[in-house]
Parts: structure tokens; C-alpha cells; sequence
């Protein structure tokens, strides 16, 4: 079976240009960025953040810490400013995202950290792509040859800082809704007022 590294060894060496690497606050984005940051030179990459709400310290604090842990710049965008590129409300397709950014930033290639054990679909997509590399659509996946128990233990084993949230039970969290809404209100009051500015319902979340 192929090393774990073995996909963002292949990324380095059979492919050329610019790489767009998404990133979330997960921890497969976290291992994601540091594998790549660790086997493909860094003037190839370009790190982007999506957000939902603007100016939450905390994620901004993250994301700081993230910068000065892989020796990286992240790039952040609202997720609802490639909506508003393409005259569009409602929430775009991957495929329109990935497309947007990378125009933005003239990168021939995009990088997912999708994992093969994560859902049918994650399979389905990933298993003919046995070297992580969609040649077809200029997308890359670091993290094939990876499932959640490696991602948790590499994680581990390098130190990587995870998002908050995972010291409560959660993943990292995008959209507030329920609980999450009351543990954003309760660990980081300023910021819950500062996502209700954002998210007019969102108060009311919090409380059903």
C-alpha cells in the first residue's frame, strides 16, 4: 500500500504551476496543509479560507496561529463573495468556487483534503485517482491515501493546533445553529454579538 505521503509526493513531482489549497479549520485541512507544506515547495502554494462570519477573533486567531505554525500566508474570503462575482445569492457549487479561486490567483491546480472513508460520494470520487491527482479537472487530493484514524494520529504525532471547537466535543464550525450557537454565545460572548450583526437569527438560534 502506497506511504501516506505518497500522494503529495506525486503532487511535487508530476505536476507544475500554482497550487490553491483550500482550507477550513478542520483537522484534515490542518494535516492536509502541513503534508503539503512538508513535501511541495511553498512558492507553489497559495492557502485560502472561506468564511461565513467576518471578524470572529477567535477563528481569526486561528488561522494567525496556523500561519506562523506552517510559515504560510492565508488568504481569506467570505464564502458569499464568489456569489456575488457570479451576480448569485444562494450558495455556489464546488465546481463554481474552485473555478473562481482559481482564476483569482492563476493556479492550475485546486487541493481538497477530502478522504476516501468519509462518505460513498469521497469514494467514488477518489478511488480511480489512485495518486491523489484528478488530471482532468486540475484538482489534487492529499489526503487519499488517509482515513480518519490516520488523520487523528499524524495530527497527534506532529502537534498540529486544532480549531477550539475540538476541545468541546465539536468539529470546526462554519454555520451556527442549536448548540453550537450557545457555545459560540457561552466560550466567546464578543463574538456571538458579532455574528448576531451578521446573522440576524442567529440570537434566536441559540435559544430553540
Amino acid at each position: 500500500m502506497p506511504s501516506l505521503a505518497f500522494p503529495a509526493e506525486r503532487i511535487r513531482d508530476t505536476t507544475t504551476g500554482n497550487i490553491v489549497v483550500f482550507v477550513s479549520r478542520g483537522r484534515d485541512a490542518a494535516t492536509m496543509a502541513h503534508i503539503l507544506t512538508q513535501v511541495v515547495p511553498k512558492d507553489r502554494l497559495t492557502f485560502v479560507n472561506l468564511w461565513y462570519y467576518p471578524d470572529l477573533a477567535y477563528q481569526q486567531k486561528q488561522l494567525a496561529i496556523w500561519e506562523k505554525f506552517y510559515g504560510i500566508q492565508i488568504h481569506r474570503h467570505p464564502a458569499e463573495e464568489a456569489a456575488a462575482v457570479h451576480g448569485q445569492k444562494q450558495e455556489l457549487t464546488f465546481g463554481q468556487v474552485r473555478e473562481w479561486i482559481r482564476t483569482k490567483y492563476s493556479a492550475e491546480w485546486v487541493a481538497y483534503g477530502y478522504r476516501m472513508d468519509e462518505s460513498l460520494a469521497r469514494r467514488a470520487l477518489l478511488k480511480p485517482h489512485l495518486d491523489g491527482i484528478h488530471y482532468a479537472q486540475k484538482t489534487l487530493y492529499p489526503l487519499r491515501q488517509f482515513n480518519k484514524a490516520t488523520v487523528l494520529a499524524y495530527s497527534k504525532r506532529h502537534k498540529i493546533p486544532l480549531a477550539p471547537e475540538y476541545q468541546h466535543g465539536y468539529r470546526d464550525i462554519s454555520i451556527f445553529d442549536g448548540d453550537t450557537a450557545r457555545w459560540l454565545q457561552t466560550q466567546y460572548p464578543d463574538d456571538f454579538t458579532r455574528a448576531c450583526a451578521w446573522d440576524p437569527l442567529l440570537q434566536a438560534k441559540a435559544v430553540r
